[in-house]
């Protein structure tokens, strides 16, 4: 009884207490907020994989950035990027 798809009979021989109910409202806020970050970053890689795919795809564009100087400074962004997100 106590272990089939209909759980009132559990409930009421075993109720939850209010720092239970306390802590399932917090693991239901800590979700939302796990869900928004990795939608976030799933986001991210996707634009960085198109902007990759667009770039891959006109040689020229490709040149420019990989002989040019702006390679340095992509290169220096990214660190910039990298070390202002630490702490």
């Amino acid at each position: 009884m106590a272990f089939g798809p209909d759980r009132r009979y559990e409930a009421r021989i075993n109720p939850m207490t209010r720092a239970q109910a306390e802590a399932a409202q917090i693991d239901v806020g800590l979700r939302q907020y796990m869900l928004r970050v990795y939608n976030y970053m799933a986001l991210g890689v996707a634009l960085t994989g198109i902007i990759a795919m667009v770039v891959a795809m006109n040689p020229a564009l490709m040149q420019t950035i990989a002989l040019g100087p702006m390679k340095w400074v992509l290169f220096i962004g990214i660190l910039g990027l990298g070390f202002s997100r630490r702490g």
